[in-house]
């Protein structure tokens, strides 16, 4: 899980070093903690009834069938730049992490 998880934290902190202000960071990262922790927690209970309903291996297919499906409509609706909008509510310059 941790090496799968690592792919989705990296994409989180590119879009939001580059779509958000850089005084807004801390918060978003808090934010996608939180969403993955929900998930976690909340997660366990349905999938166990897929698995008790239609077994290991369909519950596995169908949740990388899901997760295929999202990988593309976020590929498709996601940028890498933000569109330029009125207002400062897009820096110019993404944030630079230290490491």
């Amino acid at each position: 899980m941790g090496i799968g998880g690592a792919f989705a934290v990296v994409g989180c902190l590119k879009l939001a070093s580059s779509w958000f202000p850089v005084n807004r960071f801390a918060l978003l990262v808090g934010l996608m903690v939180a969403v993955g922790m929900m998930g976690g927690v909340f997660g366990q209970a349905p999938v166990a009834k897929l698995v008790m309903a239609f077994g290991w291996r369909d519950t596995a297919i169908g949740g990388g069938l899901v997760g295929a499906i999202l990988s593309v409509i976020l590929w498709l609706v996601v940028s890498n730049h933000p569109p330029k909008m009125q207002g400062n509510f897009v820096e110019d310059k993404p944030m630079r992490v230290p490491f």
